[in-house]
């Protein structure tokens, strides 16, 4: 937003320079992003709607350097003609649209407007049209109440109806496109049509041309939410959507329609109806917030009078209406909030005020005190365990964007992903279903850099689709969580001057290590491998991560497709596991003493179907070899012509001890039985 600093000189007596009166309006929390040709680029917040004005900036200016601020004159000479027997106003919308005043001019003579105001407006960024728009754009951007002209002769049965718009209506808009509009857009309509977009844009058939002589001036207040649903929806931007989504004070709609009839009349000849027809259904009830002084200076860290903290409020035209003594602890503050200030709704509210209109740079550096309760919750506990796990494990933590491309969503992840009613772009169309496609962009970022190494991993929310029916039912129809991932491409070590390379590609078995000691830190304990195939993975180098009937994650070598579509060097693996099943399958940890007695150590070869995996194996070889088996290792796998296609060969290192005493051979032997019986005959092992 830009804004002449003369302009706002006009409403207040500033003592210092442009650039001075820059840096105050900065620090207050007003930022004028820089300064060209005496012009000020604002970027303002999106709560201080008040602000988006020169009145409004010139309020806050006048609060910083303690002088009053003057308002815009207001004169309007009315003629004889009644406004409220020329037109009516029915707002059947009132939520969406609490206020709605019209007023009539008659006689206008529409040619250009005069050089100072289109110096002015021009510095604002906007184009000078005629003397009629011209001025509705001046009072908007002193005022900060956006205003709209329509030719009366072109309104049905001259009277305003403001409603929301019927399935199937259409509305051919001031810049020449027509708009399909529905009942969530709120419009302004004569006794048939729509006429205009609610706080958004007017119509082109009833706009303000060379031949209008009669016209009707509008002045509303619209919620803001309405008009920021219609605007995005629309994709119409407008200055009037940039004060409306921000908040516009109800109490302007009179006095700025008031102040554009005076200017037309003035500028163009008009000769104004007397009377304003004004719709005002609910206006708000008054709001009153209290400011305890202890709390504010407990909270700003600072030594602030009372009178002090009034004086700051009232800078800001805050009207108190009642100081109460007592003692430091017992005073209050209580303080009439002005509709203009919608923002302002707790104590909090007015400390931050207080706070800036004072000064930041007079609330002193101090440490937080020790005494502040609270604690980390279970969600964010786990989260930091698995990030210092997987950064142990030689991983760097990156954070993605949360939306990627259809393109890239359908990628790795099967069903439709959900997209936003308005997508920034096609590159961020779609909320991630899955971390992944952020991290393989990081990937091949650093690859086209030069690095051919890289493991990332991120923790982060997905959105998923319930059930593969649930597509088409919109947000409802998608769950969100937070899942783990990572991606590893390249070589795990790097030389050193004193050592030589080692050639540590990453591997399947590579990121499974990784994974196995994550879920280890995590406490999850009998994880089944299954070697499913997985949407975006290799089909024969991918599993999926199993505790008995709940699905954890997936696994494995991203598929060589996806690796040429984002043009890596090298194989990427990777790994994405739900945070909240592995919160869910945490197990507490015991205590498990050691045994003071030696332990025995066994191979057992096994021969199997190929198929079968290696983790149900291990699982079978603990639960038949208890009390005595402690542990059992996987050390060698074998395939070849020896055995035939359909049969491996397994080898395991079995650790015996007992925690009674020394455990004899006899009591090995048994073990080994019972493990080799049940191999047997629950997997269909034969043993050489």
């Amino acid at each position: 937003m830009r804004i002449p600093y003369e302009w706002i000189k006009e409403f207040v007596d500033w003592p210092g320079s442009e650039a001075e009166m820059a840096d105050a309006l900065t620090m207050a929390g007003n930022e004028v992003d820089g300064i060209r040709d005496g012009v000020f680029d604002f970027k303002l917040t999106p709560n201080r709607g008040d602000c988006a004005s020169v009145v409004g900036l010139a309020r806050e200016a006048a609060a910083l350097c303690g002088q009053t601020l003057k308002e815009p004159e207001i004169g309007v000479p009315e003629s004889d003609e009644e406004a409220a027997r020329v037109t009516r106003v029915e707002i059947r919308a009132p939520d969406l649209c609490p206020r709605y005043a019209a007023r009539i001019l008659r006689g206008v003579k529409v040619g250009p407007s005069p050089e100072w105001i289109q110096k002015r407006i021009t510095a604002a960024g906007m184009r000078p049209v005629n003397n009629v728009v011209d001025v509705t754009n001046y009072v908007m951007l002193e005022m900060g109440q956006p205003l709209h002209a329509f030719d009366l002769s072109k309104l049905e049965e001259q009277r305003i109806v403001v409603r929301t718009a019927e399935p199937g209506e259409k509305i051919t808009t001031l810049d020449g496109h027509e708009r399909q509009l529905d009942p969530s857009i709120l419009v302004i309509a004569d006794a048939r049509v729509p006429i205009a977009i609610a706080g958004i844009m007017g119509g082109k058939d009833t706009e303000v041309t060379d031949d209008t002589q009669d016209i009707l001036l509008e002045s509303a207040h619209f919620n803001p939410q309405t008009v920021r649903v219609g605007a995005r929806k629309l994709e119409l931007p407008s200055a009037a959507s940039y004060r409306f989504e921000r908040g516009v004070d109800p109490e302007l709609v009179p006095r700025a329609i008031d102040r554009a009839a005076g200017l037309l009349a003035e500028l163009a000849g008009a000769r104004v109806a007397r009377g304003v027809v004004d719709q005002y259904p609910k206006p708000p009830a008054p709001i009153t917030v209290t400011l305890r002084p202890s709390r504010c200076n407990r909270m700003l860290g600072t030594q602030f009078t009372a009178s002090e903290m009034v004086g700051a409020l009232e800078a800001l035209q805050l009207p108190v209406r009642a100081l109460h003594r007592g003692t430091a602890s017992e005073e209050s503050i209580q303080v009439h909030v002005p509709t203009f200030r919608w923002d302002l709704r707790l104590e909090e509210d007015l400390i931050e005020e207080v706070g800036r209109i004072m000064g930041y740079d007079r609330i002193p550096e101090a440490l937080p005190n020790d005494d502040l309760e609270g604690s980390l919750s279970p969600s964010l506990q786990s989260q930091l365990l698995l990030r210092g796990a997987l950064v142990s494990s030689g991983l760097v933590e990156a954070n993605t964007h949360s939306m990627v491309s259809h393109a890239e969503a359908i990628r790795l992840v099967a069903g439709e992903p959900l997209p936003p009613r308005n997508p920034v772009s096609e590159e961020y169309a779609v909320l991630r279903p899955s971390l992944l496609p952020g991290l393989l962009k990081a990937v091949a970022h650093n690859s086209r850099f030069g690095r051919r190494a890289a493991h990332f991993f991120e923790v982060g929310r997905v959105w998923t689709l319930k059930s593969p029916d649930s597509a088409g039912q919109g947000p409802d129809g998608y769950t969100e969580h937070t899942t783990v991932a990572a991606v590893m491409m390249g070589h795990r070590m790097a030389g050193h001057w004193n050592l030589k390379p080692v050639p540590l590609e990453t591997d399947f078995y590579a990121a499974k290590g990784v994974l196995e000691f994550l879920l280890a830190q995590a406490r999850v304990s009998g994880v089944e491998f299954r070697p499913l195939p997985s949407q975006g993975f290799h089909p024969g180098r991918s599993a999926e991560m199993w505790v008995g009937d709940r699905r954890l994650g997936r696994l494995g070598q991203i598929h060589p497709e996806v690796q040429e579509a984002l043009d890596l060097p090298l194989p990427v693996y990777a790994f994405e596991v739900e945070v909240t099943a592995l919160q869910e399958l945490a197990q507490e940890p015991e205590y498990d003493p050691l045994s003071r007695f030696p332990a025995v150590t066994r191979d057992l070869a096994i021969l199997l179907p190929a198929e079968t995996p290696a983790s149900r194996v291990a699982a079978i070889i603990h639960q038949a070899g208890q009390p005595f088996l402690e542990d059992e290792e996987l050390f060698d796998l074998y395939t070849g012509e020896r055995l035939g296609p359909d049969t491996k060969s397994l080898a395991f290192s079995l650790t015996l001890r007992s925690r009674e005493g020394t455990l004899t051979d006899a009591q090995a032997e048994s073990a080994l039985a019972a493990i080799r019986q049940a191999l047997a005959e629950q997997a269909g092992a034969t043993f050489r």
